[in-house]
């Protein structure tokens, strides 16, 4: 059964999976406040905001049926300026030696 991702917070709201989607995104925001992932600070005024969106994805499993809803509020750095809105940047990387210590 094939469904169709929504690709904005409309189409999830009017989405006949409406429920799920919004269950989803509740445990997304959950996950954020309890893993702490934001700081609030005040906004300066001579720089704007960058965007985010919402993004929705249906998991399946291996005979097709739906396994989860997921959803994910993702930052539009792209309009990010070097120097002006980040000074760096972080990205999780795991090294395969770390994984190859799990087991053991």
């Amino acid at each position: 059964m094939e469904i169709e991702e929504p690709t904005s917070c409309q189409e999830a709201i009017d989405s006949s999976n409406h429920k799920e989607l919004m269950d989803a995104t509740m445990d997304q925001m959950d996950s954020m406040v309890r893993n702490k992932i934001w700081e609030l600070v005040d906004h300066p005024s001579e720089h704007k905001s960058n965007g985010n969106k919402w993004v929705f994805k249906t998991k399946h499993w291996t005979d097709e049926s739906i396994s989860e809803f997921k959803a994910r509020l993702v930052a539009q750095g792209f309009a990010q300026i070097k120097g002006v809105d980040y000074e760096e940047t972080f990205s999780l990387v795991v090294r395969i030696g770390f994984i190859r210590l799990l087991p053991a």
